[in-house]
């Protein structure tokens, strides 16, 4: 609880790999899948979903809805939290506009707050502070040292050297 760990590595070593597995995205072609001491290899990705979070790098393959705002009270969350995260990602001024209308840089911040609005225990992060001007990035940063000090786990993949020094993690360095 409470972790940051960030993977690093070239392109191509298995980062996003080893997000999807731990997201329930892939399943292990052989041996066992242990999360928070428990084996999940036979959970299904709704299953995981409880529990594991993930923003993926293009965050138009997880924007469904019809506006900014309901695509984080998908998660049932209290209106007052949802405009919480909004005020926090800076997206409170497109609350109704329609997620996909969105710049990129926007997008991923959506995404990170409908992924956190759901509270779970990991959040798995794929090179979602690209395109971020400085303050969005801020912004970003922020709600996620906020998630690890509520006992969060975070664990993500970057290349941007501020990111890994603003939230001093814990580095893994993966090889292909």
């Amino acid at each position: 609880k409470g972790d940051t760990v960030l993977l690093q590595g070239d392109n191509g070593c298995g980062k996003t790999t080893l997000l999807r597995l731990l997201s329930g995205l892939l399943k292990p072609a052989t041996g066992q899948l242990k999360i928070l001491g428990q084996d999940v290899t036979g959970q299904s990705v709704v299953q995981m979903a409880r529990t594991i979070g993930f923003v993926l790098q293009n965050p138009n393959h997880q924007l469904f809805a019809d506006s900014v705002e309901a695509e984080i009270q998908q998660s049932k969350v209290p209106r007052t939290q949802t405009r919480q995260l909004l005020e926090q990602l800076n997206l409170s001024h497109c609350a109704d506009r329609h997620p996909q209308a969105l710049s990129q840089g926007q997008k991923r911040r959506l995404a990170l707050g409908a992924v956190l609005a759901r509270q779970p225990q990991i959040c798995l992060l794929d090179e979602i502070m690209v395109g971020q001007d400085p303050i969005s990035l801020e912004w970003m940063l922020t709600v996620l040292q906020i998630f690890t000090q509520q006992g969060g786990t975070l664990i993500f993949t970057s290349h941007d050297p501020g990111v890994a020094e603003r939230l001093q993690p814990q580095a893994i360095v993966l090889s292909g």
